[in-house]
């Protein structure tokens, strides 16, 4: 039964994933994401439903176009096996729970951010207050005991960046973090409430700066580096929400 259940998780995780693939690339143009159905954005022709598989049609076609042999990009299958494997992993932490949903639709919101913070350096506004309004309709149905809680994480998140965003500005005199990261932030706090939005900012900021400056080591450039904040605050969150119990366990036994 247990395989079952993850074959059927990796298969929805995959096929949300391709959804997940549609936002990434329309929303960013202001393209409607129901209309035209999936298409090749070179030669323009519509996909049929056996080169729509998520995962297994962009193998089967090795990457590219059934007529015009463009190239797909590799985000697509990327993104369809992330959020599958992601889904699992909720699974086999959350089972099927309220948590288990809570964290699906936080990590879909996570992944598109991420994405278009990477392509376009734009966390869209459409795509957290949507966010804000499933996470609230969601806590209230499912964990309303944890209303409190959600509106104190959103609120520690928001002020967290609010001071990091006034703390850069008087540092560098410029704009350091902008709106999108604060939303985003204060968002996830809503759905993982106030103690774990710090470690997940505490981890990001530490992930964002390993990066950063291996980065301008390597290309021996500091000044001007542009590095999005979106992904690595992604990949905090998934760890901590995944992980974080076990980390903060291990950190205790080492001192202890």
């Amino acid at each position: 039964m247990y395989a079952v259940t993850i074959i059927i998780l990796f298969s929805l995780g995959a096929v949300f994933g391709s959804f997940l693939n549609v936002l990434i690339h329309r929303l960013p143009l202001k393209q409607s994401i129901l209309f035209p159905a999936s298409h090749c954005p070179a030669c323009r022709k519509p996909l049929r439903a056996v080169d729509n598989i998520p995962i297994l049609s962009f193998i089967l076609l090795g990457g590219r176009c059934r007529y015009c042999r463009y190239p797909i990009p590799y985000r697509y299958i990327i993104v369809e096996i992330i959020n599958a494997l992601l889904w699992v992993a909720l699974y086999n932490q959350f089972g099927i729970s309220p948590e288990f949903v809570l964290y699906t639709v936080l990590f879909s919101i996570l992944i598109v951010c991420a994405y278009t913070d990477l392509d376009h350096y734009r966390i869209l506004n459409s795509v957290v207050f949507a966010g804000f309004l499933i996470a609230l309709f969601l806590i209230i149905l499912l964990d309303s005991k944890h209303l409190k809680s959600s509106v104190a994480g959103m609120l520690v998140g928001a002020l967290f960046m609010l001071f990091w965003a006034a703390v850069g500005k008087l540092l560098f005199n410029k704009t350091a973090l902008g709106m999108g990261d604060i939303k985003l932030t204060a968002l996830i706090g809503l759905f993982t409430g106030p103690q774990n939005i710090l470690l997940i900012m505490l981890l990001a900021f530490l992930l964002a700066s390993f990066i950063g400056i291996t980065s301008a080591l390597i290309n021996r450039r500091l000044k001007d580096q542009r590095l999005p904040l979106a992904p690595f605050i992604a990949v905090a969150s998934i760890i901590i929400t995944l992980y974080g119990n076990q980390l903060i366990q291990r950190y205790l036994e080492l001192l202890s």
